[in-house]
């Protein structure tokens, strides 16, 4: 429900039968703040307050949750006035005292040979993959991740396919360096 620049919301998540409810507020152009209410199926209130923001390029979302004391923050540069096709991401999630912090920042690059992504996270992976549309049904993808740390990704190496049936269904499958092949049919 909208009226006018607020917004109420209210979901219900059957598979955790839980539910939240929010009202959202344009502050100011190009900021809009954030009250939440989260039903979490334990004996505390839990209220989220937040805002999004979207200024110079940057679209950015930030919440606090002043019960479990967690912050969590996300933005998105369309770097595309410094390299045609390029995007920055970055998210991060930690407590107050800012240990162990949860993070990954990226990059992506848009050209006529596809899209290249390259990304690094809090445990140290590196991870560098590229897709491409041979046609307008079939897409082809590889992705590398590189441990910086003592921990080995779950899988190294990765190939892709999917290829579009028709305008309801797209069958995907992946092969990783073990040899395990996954596919899908999405609709």
């Amino acid at each position: 429900f909208k009226d006018g620049s607020t917004e109420f919301q209210a979901r219900y998540k059957k598979d955790t039968k839980k539910f939240d409810v929010s009202v959202k507020e344009e502050i100011s152009k190009g900021y809009t703040g954030l009250l939440k209410y989260e039903n979490r199926g334990d004996n505390l209130p839990h209220y989220v307050v937040g805002m999004d923001f979207n200024q110079s390029g940057v679209l950015g979302n930030l919440k606090f949750n002043p019960v479990t004391g967690m912050f969590k923050c996300s933005a998105l540069y369309d770097a595309n006035s410094v390299l045609e096709g390029a995007k920055v991401a970055t998210d991060l999630k930690t407590g107050l005292d800012f240990k162990d912090p949860a993070f990954n920042i990226g990059a992506t690059y848009k050209s006529p040979a596809g899209t290249t992504g390259l990304a690094f996270n809090n445990k140290g992976l590196v991870t560098v993959n590229h897709a491409i549309a041979v046609d307008k049904n079939l897409s082809l993808g590889v992705e590398f991740v590189q441990p910086t740390q003592n921990n080995a990704p779950k899988n190294p190496l990765s190939i892709a396919a999917s290829y579009q049936l028709n305008k309801d269904y797209q069958i995907r499958g992946r092969v990783n360096k073990s040899g395990e092949l996954s596919v899908a049919v999405k609709k």
